[in-house]
């Protein structure tokens, strides 16, 4: 079974340091931020180029209805 990891924050800072982590560990992530991703690019960029399975969800953690779809689309 493929292990798959929610990163909260995943595509910058030391969120992007964790992915990247587990990305070149095997795991499939799932990156969630509040920002569009275009605006992730850069961060998701990196990510893809370790070849790991990587899936961006635009959410608010805050904001329950938000956590639910991110579940969800995981």
């Amino acid at each position: 079974m493929k292990k798959v990891a929610i990163v909260t924050g995943g595509a910058r800072g030391i969120g992007l340091g964790i992915s990247l982590a587990l990305a070149k560990e095997g795991w499939s992530l799932a990156v969630c931020g509040v920002r569009d991703a275009k605006l992730a690019k850069s961060g998701l960029d990196a990510l893809y180029a370790t070849g790991a399975d990587i899936l961006y969800v635009q959410a608010d953690v805050s904001k329950s209805e938000d956590r639910a779809q991110l579940v969800e689309d995981t």
